[in-house]
């Protein structure tokens, strides 16, 4: 008996013969290069669709998918499991000699019969609704992963299932995946027929076993690669760590040694012989920022402050008088902050000593420095300074006003506002506001000297707009209504009325109150000086009132010449020039030097402007021979205290109009009945309109309880005074008027 191969090349099938193709195929492509044809045959493709050319046999079945659907979505069933895709599936797969696992059957219901199951079952198959049920989900999902599960087995086993397999009639070959080397790989056993293979030839057995202990060699040799190269990794991670313990012992020795060096440093300075001032606590502190960047900030050791920096406060200033040298401690403030206090980059860089970076989220760090210098200074120089305000300042003494203004300046930078306003501002306004109640006209002092030297405080002392400027301006009133002329008068305002700060509402009022004083003594001169251009010996009056433009408001000088000088002097000017032997010549020289006697800036004024604009009328209706000037306007009675009245009147109408012109530009377009009914349904207000009724011929309409009327684009509303007289209202005013009309109805 002759001994068989070992393995034998099984036979390749013949390969069957091709359908000639049909003679119109690629017809489509006949305008072009064949791109068709080169890119599906790149792709496998030989002329037919199927594996032999057979072509499609059946056709497939799709179903859509709802839009919006992703794929595996609420349990969306694919087309691969509808019933005609399934059986082309199992046709295909038993042609090409895959086995499928059998799909288990449903659980037939008691209450169906054969027929209404076979139903059910193909309109499941067919249906293209998005629905199934979690059962039929967990099932497919469970046959999946069976399908997918993979099985590994020995060699000897596969041949012991092979064996138990050989009274078929074709053995196929046995693929696997050897994990015995270095890199996995697919080998095929069996690939010829292993039914006759002689398992008792020479050399068989012995080829087993030499495999066999190739194969555990290999394994045991991998375990050992394994297992020096995780000796050789715990090696590496125990070497890197050591050095790591190694670097930071030697921070930790080197930090060490910094601390005994501070240590050193700082125990030589407080056991030296001689006393040491601020400035050598500050040298001291500077050189541990130098030297030791690290450990001042990570061991705060600005906490040193207090104890270093007290004593040595006192020693520098116990001989110090703050109202003689306030320069020594705003220099000594200077060297501080430079110092001690850290600027926004210092306190960044401080933070990367002192920052726990493992904390999250971070929190803003307060200086510490700061803190302590306050303290320190609150605790030495504070008591000094309050008692030298207190006890020793003289409101009138020039060096004492400039140390207390450095002073304060500095103390500023150092404490918070409450801290200054206790101890150092309160205890000069108290002798501020006692100066000017112990003051009097009977005096023996310079009165002019005393409110001059009171007005330096008004922008250095938060309290002086309220507390001081009331009393202030009655006292200062009071003294230039006592002076004995007009003269006298304008010198000590020309004087005062730089130092008033306009930035203040207090100074102004303060101001205008000191102008009103002699604006009486002016009004009489005026009223009683005689306009004759024939006679001009009592012209120095007008000049000397108009020299008070130095020091009174160009608007108050308007005022008063309006209510007592240009009424007369254009009626005047009205008989002169209807008068048959005028010269006009020599009237409008009489015009022109009488506007040379008012100031530039008093020309400029527009009230002043509109005066000689009269005056021009009137020549012109001579000129013209048209009576348009009325002569007894000239002959009215005004004051100065009407003129300014009725200005202010002007100015609160022409805010007002300007308000309402600006809501109306907002509304653009917008009627303001449509903006006013879109504002009331906002606040829950109703408009309506009232019927027959009008005001002024105009429709009436109600903005819940507050009756207007709408002119030109603007609402006009009752007003509460006797007259009853329409004034213009914006939107806003008509919605409170209406909130207090349905809180006090009778009102």
């Amino acid at each position: 008996m002759s001994e068989m191969p070992l393995f034998e090349k099984k036979e390749q099938p013949e390969k069957k013969e091709e359908a000639p193709l049909p003679s119109n195929m690629g017809a489509w492509q006949r305008h072009t290069t064949g791109f068709g044809e080169k890119f599906m045959r790149k792709f496998g493709f030989e002329g037919r669709l199927g594996k032999d050319g057979q072509g499609i046999a059946q056709p497939i079945a799709t179903k859509k998918r709802p839009e919006g659907l992703g794929l595996g979505a609420d349990g969306f069933r694919e087309a691969t499991t509808l019933k005609a895709n399934k059986e082309i599936a199992k046709q295909y797969n038993k042609n090409a000699g895959i086995q499928t696992e059998e799909e288990p059957k449903k659980k037939k219901d008691w209450w169906k019969d054969s027929g209404d199951e076979d139903e059910s079952d193909e309109s499941d198959d067919e249906e293209n609704a998005v629905s199934a049920t979690d059962s039929d989900v967990d099932n497919e999902e469970r046959t999946k992963k069976k399908k997918d599960r993979r099985v590994f087995k020995t060699l000897e086993q596969l041949l012991q299932e092979q064996s138990r397999g050989e009274e078929t009639d074709e053995v196929k070959p046995i693929v696997f995946t050897d994990h015995t080397g270095r890199q996995a790989q697919s080998r095929v056993w069996g690939e010829n027929d292993l039914s006759s293979v002689n398992r008792n030839a020479v050399g068989f057995e012995l080829v087993y076993n030499l495999e066999s202990l190739t194969s555990l060699e290999e394994s045991r040799l991998l375990q050992l690669g394994s297992k020096n190269r995780r000796r050789e990794e715990t090696k590496r991670e125990q070497q890197e760590y050591a050095a790591k313990l190694k670097a930071q012992i030697d921070a930790h020795t080197e930090e060490i040694h910094n601390l005994e060096a501070i240590a050193q440093r700082v125990r030589g300075f407080r056991e030296a012989a001689e006393p040491k001032d601020a400035i050598d606590v500050l040298v001291l502190l500077e050189s541990l920022q130098i030297d030791f960047p690290v450990e001042y900030y990570r061991y705060k050791l600005q906490q040193l402050v207090p104890s270093l920096l007290q004593p040595a406060l006192l020693q520098t200033f116990a001989h110090w008088e703050p109202l003689q040298n306030a320069h020594a401690f705003s220099e000594l403030m200077d060297h501080v902050q430079d110092v001690l206090w850290l600027d926004a980059e210092e306190d960044e860089e401080s933070r990367l000593f002192s920052y726990d970076w493992s904390d999250a989220p971070p929190k803003p760090r307060s200086d510490e420095s700061h803190f302590v210098v306050v303290h320190a200074f609150t605790a030495t120089v504070l008591p000094m300074l309050s008692r030298a305000v207190k006890e020793s300042f003289n409101l009138f003494d020039d060096t004492h006003f400039a140390n207390y203004k450095e002073l304060l300046l500095t103390s500023r930078r150092l404490w918070d506002s409450t801290i200054v306003m206790e101890k150092l501002t309160k205890p000069v306004l108290q002798k501020i506001k006692a100066a000017l109640n112990d003051w009097s006209l009977r005096a023996a002092v310079d009165h002019g000297f005393f409110f001059r030297t009171l007005l330096r405080f008004q922008t250095l002392l938060p309290g002086f707009e309220s507390e001081i400027f009331p009393l202030f301006t009655t006292r200062i009133t009071a003294f230039v209504a006592s002076l004995p002329s007009l003269a006298a008068a304008r010198e000590f305002i020309s004087s005062v009325k730089p130092l008033y700060d306009a930035e203040l509402q207090s100074a102004r009022r303060s101001l205008f109150m000191l102008e009103n004083a002699v604006l009486p003594q002016l009004a009489r001169g005026l009223r009683e000086f005689e306009v004759d251009p024939g006679n001009q010996e009592h012209i120095e009056t007008f000049i000397e009132t108009m020299r008070w433009c130095e020091c009174v408001d160009a608007g108050v000088m308007s005022a008063l010449l309006e209510g007592e000088f240009f009424n007369k002097w254009l009626f005047v000017l009205y008989s002169w020039m209807h008068q048959p032997s005028a010269d006009l010549a020599e009237i409008v020289n009489w015009i022109e030097g009488w506007r040379s006697l008012l100031p530039p800036a008093l020309l400029e004024n527009e009230y002043v402007q509109r005066q000689f604009n009269r005056c021009w009328d009137i020549v012109n209706e001579v000129l013209d021979g048209k009576r348009v000037v009325d002569p007894r306007s000239f002959e009215k009675r005004t004051s100065y205290i009407s003129v300014i009245q009725s200005r202010r009147i002007e100015e609160k109408e022409e805010m007002l109009r300007e308000r309402l012109r600006q809501e109306a530009r907002e509304t653009s377009a917008m009627e303001l009945r449509d903006a006013m009914a879109m504002w009331g349904e906002k606040n829950n207000v109703e408009l309506t309109q009232l019927e027959n009724r009008t005001a002024d011929g105009n429709t009436l309409y109600a903005f819940g309880s507050v009756e207007f009327y709408i002119l030109d684009n603007v609402a006009y509303v009752r007003s509460k005074t006797a007259e009853g007289a329409w004034e213009p209202k914006s939107m806003r005013e008509m919605l409170e008027m209406n909130r207090q009309m349905e809180e006090d109805p009778l009102d």
